[in-house]
């Protein structure tokens, strides 16, 4: 850690944009999270603790950030332009300790943190064949864990973080962009480590794939290829890709429900389509988009880019 003193700005408010934003703490004294977040209101999609792997994500079910620390910063997913600002407090914050980093005695699995984080929700229910010290890891397709958690007692959802590639490192130590996440489960009280099956959330924008500050959420697990809820789609092509904006999808000859969400959840884009169509988002910005296709019970995910 490197430490660099400052001096708090007179001016106490925060502009944010849309998609990924590192906010400061600019007060001296420990802050009511939802201080902040609940006058960045529904533009507000999450805010991560990237150090303590704390995280405010409603829609995810994981409320764990409460309290702001000074000297911190804080990675925050927006869908619009906000504002916050840091009115004194009425009351100072009794008793509170500074969050620190979770520490897993006998852990399976050793996990490189990076700063490109994928957030992943795991349903209580899915978690109900398991054991409180059993572990869950997501990892990459040659097998090394990109993340993990140690399945507690609690009743709300279980965050588990999936890791990028470090880019200061010249080798892979986590997920590449848009890569296929595979899952493990390890029984504490056996140490055995087998395989698992997910069914994720199709209502989140990064079904399986690994994407920076993504969002997944597990909805069903069974140890035993990762799936989604429905028959996967196959035979849809989209081109070019990478592309201007502009793009074709075909494969199959019939009406389809297409939507395209960016990097951060937001759908911006969805309608009924016969293929093939022509799809036009050059108004939107260059990144990385996911786009989702359906046709009765069967549905169809493709990263999608615009230079």
């Amino acid at each position: 850690w490197i430490q660099i003193k400052g001096v708090i700005p007179e001016d106490k408010t925060i502009t944010l944009n849309p998609g990924a934003n590192y906010i400061p703490v600019l007060s001296q004294e420990f802050y009511p999270a939802m201080d902040i977040f609940g006058q960045l209101g529904d533009g507000l999609i999450f805010a991560y603790d990237l150090n303590a792997e704390l995280l405010y994500w409603p829609q995810g079910g994981i409320i764990t950030l409460d309290v702001l620390e000074p000297g911190k910063g804080y990675l925050v997913g927006m869908t619009q332009p906000g504002q916050a600002t840091y009115e004194p407090l009425k009351a100072n914050i009794q008793n509170h300790k500074p969050a620190r980093p979770k520490v897993y005695e006998n852990a399976p699995w050793k996990v490189t943190k990076s700063g490109s984080p994928h957030l992943i929700s795991i349903d209580r229910s899915a978690l109900a064949e398991f054991k409180p010290g059993d572990f869950i890891g997501v990892f990459n397709a040659v097998g090394m864990c990109g993340g993990m958690s140690q399945i507690d007692k609690s009743e709300s959802n279980l965050l588990m973080v999936a890791y990028g590639n470090d880019f200061t490192v010249k080798t892979a130590t986590g997920l590449a962009d848009g890569e296929a996440m595979k899952f493990k489960i390890y029984r504490d009280s056996t140490m055995d480590e087998t395989h698992a099956d997910v069914t994720f959330d199709a209502s989140m924008p990064n079904m399986g794939l690994f994407a920076e500050n993504g969002l997944s959420k597990i909805m069903k697990i069974k140890t035993g290829a990762t799936s989604v809820n429905g028959t996967v789609l196959s035979g849809i092509h989209i081109y070019p890709n990478p592309n201007d904006g502009t793009f074709t999808i075909e494969g199959i000859h019939e009406k389809i429900n297409i939507k395209i969400f960016n990097a951060f959840g937001r759908e911006i884009y969805g309608r009924e389509l016969n293929l093939p169509a022509k799809v036009d988002l050059s108004t939107q910005p260059g990144g990385i988009y996911f786009v989702r296709v359906e046709t009765g019970n069967a549905v169809f995910f493709e990263k999608l880019v615009i230079n």
